[in-house]
């Protein structure tokens, strides 16, 4: 059975220890200091600790022609139910501030794009909520796109890791082992900006959907032979699977000359999507990608009806649970005669760690 891959930050940032939340947040600090705290200070009123942030399953299915994470037309969509208290809270804290329609903010910042997780943590925990924090408070004029920008390039340099974002911060034997485990798979897909994939397998045939260091942000139309600086470098930035799909357009950077009358091409992170969609394999393995904030990606999995097996790698525990199931079936819109097959992450951790 051929069967493709699907690859997030799961994988490097347990090869890289410089990828994990913790160490890319301390470095955040130490480079945008006055921004960061600021975001934090605006944010800790949303704080409330409660037992879950989200109920048991009620319901098993698909919300008409929508995916979940999406906005619907009756509300946002979501796996399981928020915690009502919770969502009190954070929509009270929304009016004391001052913002307008709190309702939808609450929806779609909150549930759908996944903040409301946020209130569980002490400080930010990680770039995605720091770009949906100053989102949302942009709105009240608190900052600017500028600081966007600014937190964009910060975060790129960030990834950049000095240089390395490769085999070059791998020993030798890991290398070899990465090599045996991704050479079973047709194609390989990943939302990782690293280059360690392409460096292990020598090949510039890994699709980047959000980008990387071997795509320059002037030319999204190919990948580039060198590996670009993080200034040169297009990485895709987005707080929701929406603005991410945008990103990947032509728009943030065009091939100079511009020729008019002027037309727009598809650019090589929609190239890859659309072979995502149409890869013609019936299965695909889903490992160190959660998919919460990437519908888009989602979407292609679902529509792609060569596709009868989804084999989804997800912590030891939770390989039996009802609870995890659901909220997998759900995030990739798994129907009939797709089949989920839940699996354990040390599957492939024991693959990585065999000496």
């Amino acid at each position: 059975m051929d069967k493709i891959l699907i690859v997030g930050n799961g994988l490097t940032a347990n090869l890289i220890p410089e990828y994990q939340h913790k160490a890319m947040m301390r470095k955040i600090k130490e480079e945008v200091p006055s921004l960061f705290d600021k975001a934090d200070k605006l944010f800790a009123p949303f704080r409330k600790k409660v037992d879950s942030v989200q109920y048991s399953a009620v319901s098993w299915g698909h919300s008409g022609d929508g995916f979940c994470g999406e906005a619907g037309f009756g509300g946002s969509i979501t796996d399981r139910p928020y915690n009502r208290e919770l969502l009190s809270h954070i929509e009270g804290q929304l009016q004391r501030l001052g913002f307008n329609d709190t309702r939808t903010i609450s929806a779609l910042l909150f549930q759908t794009y996944g903040l409301i997780y946020e209130t569980q943590n002490d400080e930010i925990s990680n770039v995605e909520s720091l770009l949906k924090i100053i989102a949302l408070f942009c709105q009240r004029g608190d900052f600017t796109k500028e600081n966007q920008v600014e937190l964009k390039q910060v975060a790129n340099r960030i990834y950049y890791n000095k240089g390395k974002c490769g085999k070059g911060a791998l020993n030798k034997l890991k290398i070899q082992q990465l090599k045996g485990w991704l050479s079973a798979y047709k194609l390989i897909f990943t939302t990782n900006y690293d280059c360690v994939l392409d460096e292990v397998l020598q090949t510039d045939e890994v699709k980047h959907l959000h980008g990387g260091f071997f795509y320059n942000k002037q030319d999204k139309l190919k990948r580039s032979s060198v590996l670009l600086s993080p200034d040169e470098a297009c990485l895709i930035w987005g707080i929701s699977g929406e603005e991410k799909e945008e990103e990947m357009k032509v728009g943030g950077g065009f091939t100079f000359p511009i020729h008019f009358p002027f037309e727009s091409p598809m650019t090589i992170f929609q190239t890859y999507l659309s072979q995502l969609q149409y890869a013609d394999v019936e299965r695909i393995d889903i490992f160190g990608y959660s998919g919460e904030n990437d519908q888009h990606i989602n979407r292609a999995i679902a529509k792609n009806t060569s596709i009868r097996e989804i084999h989804y790698y997800c912590a030891p525990i939770k390989v039996s649970d009802p609870i995890e199931k659901f909220e997998v079936t759900s995030r990739f819109s798994i129907k009939m005669p797709k089949k989920l097959v839940l699996k354990s992450w040390n599957t492939i951790w024991d693959i990585l760690d065999h000496n």
